[in-house]
């Protein structure tokens, strides 16, 4: 009998204590697949969000903690337009604001000449008028809150009827809450302020070029131009967040490897005179010690076989929530599933080693003694 043979032996001696390991390891997985997945829906969504708008930079407060408590003087919009190799500029006022009065929904108010509204995907109704005291709506809240055009919504203390819903694809986008301008300047007292300015450059400039404008841009007191796909590296929120999911994450990762630990370490003392057997026979201690640690990981790639395809299935489950799945998304990666099967791995074969080296820190005579 081999190191293999020996290990899956030890591991089906016991069904039951081997299937509660494994089913351990599994709700750890699922746990660390989702949170991480959470994160990285974040980060997708609010990519998918610029790109779908068309912003190649976004512009913000250069010492903002996050992207939205930053807020610049709408006046920057001309000076920005300025500048040679900027096509377009939109500025817009983004918050997370009170909706219906138990609901934070992200809220962004874009001026009339804006091409956001001209572009917008409208399904159904238009967009407000210059100054006119109408939202629109994503998809996402339009189902959330079953609202249809012609209904009001409550934003701050103010009742607005809603004049359109656009259809965007992405997550974030789906969940905007839209208005003029001036109309949330003026419910969020921000009069004359906004929080970012979306840039576009001319089509097909080269990359020396792109660097040259948004050096250009970044010597604008107050002003730092950012790629979209790196709005959320400065936003503390969201470094909050992921390092919440990281953390919880290896937390249960940890726990379910104590469990291999501590049953490993029971089932050593359970066979103290098999395993002084095998060392009389000529086992080696390294071999003896290579079968347990084989058997932990046997136990944790039984737990990834069952936790992988359940945090898939949790992810997929939280997306058809509409109070969920229409404002975030859960995405799980191959990279994300990989992490968690080799942190699982790792961390079980890693605390195999202790129930490993008990087995075979005493001489074969003197476990035959003991058991």
């Amino acid at each position: 009998m081999g190191v293999t043979g020996l290990a899956w032996r030890n591991a089906v001696r016991r069904p039951a204590r081997t299937a509660m390991l494994a089913i351990s390891v599994a709700l750890a997985i699922t746990m660390a697949l989702a949170l991480l997945s959470l994160a990285n829906g974040i980060e997708t969504g609010v990519r998918d969000g610029v790109r779908e708008r068309g912003a190649d930079l976004v512009l913000a407060q250069r010492n903002a903690i996050d992207n939205f408590s930053g807020f610049l003087p709408a006046r920057l919009e001309e000076r920005i337009a300025a500048i040679d190799g900027v096509a377009a500029v939109a500025a817009e006022l983004a918050m997370f604001a009170p909706i219906e009065g138990d609901r934070q929904l992200i809220v962004v108010g874009w001026p009339a000449h804006s091409a956001f509204w001209r572009e917008a995907p409208i399904s159904q109704g238009r967009p407000p008028r210059a100054g006119e005291q109408a939202v629109v709506i994503g998809m996402g809240v339009a189902e959330a809150l079953g609202k249809a055009v012609g209904d009001e919504i409550r934003i701050y203390d103010e009742d607005l009827p809603v004049a359109g819903i656009v259809a965007y694809q992405s997550v974030v986008n789906r969940g905007l809450v839209m208005l003029p301008l001036e109309v949330l300047q003026a419910l969020a007292f921000r009069q004359g302020q906004v929080t970012v300015f979306h840039v576009r450059l001319t089509p097909g400039m080269p990359l020396a070029e792109a660097d040259k404008v948004q050096a250009a841009i970044n010597a604008i007191d107050g002003l730092l131009a950012l790629p979209g796909d790196d709005l959320l590296a400065r936003d503390r929120n969201y470094r909050i967040l992921r390092g919440i999911s990281l953390a919880i994450s290896v937390l249960a990762l940890t726990m379910a490897a104590l469990g291999i630990i501590n049953a490993l370490t029971m089932a050593v003392q359970e066979r103290v005179r098999e395993t002084g057997v095998i060392m009389a026979i000529g086992w080696s201690p390294g071999r003896i010690m290579a079968s347990i640690v084989a058997e932990g990981a046997m136990v944790a790639t039984l737990g990834c076989a069952i936790g992988i395809p359940a945090g898939l299935v949790a992810c997929a489950a939280f997306n058809r929530l509409p109070a969920v799945g229409d404002f975030i998304a859960f995405t799980p990666t191959p990279g994300l599933v990989a992490l968690c099967a080799l942190a699982a791995l790792g961390l079980a074969m890693a605390g195999a080693l202790y129930p490993a080296w008990r087995a075979v820190s005493q001489p074969p005579a003197v476990a035959l003694r003991r058991a």
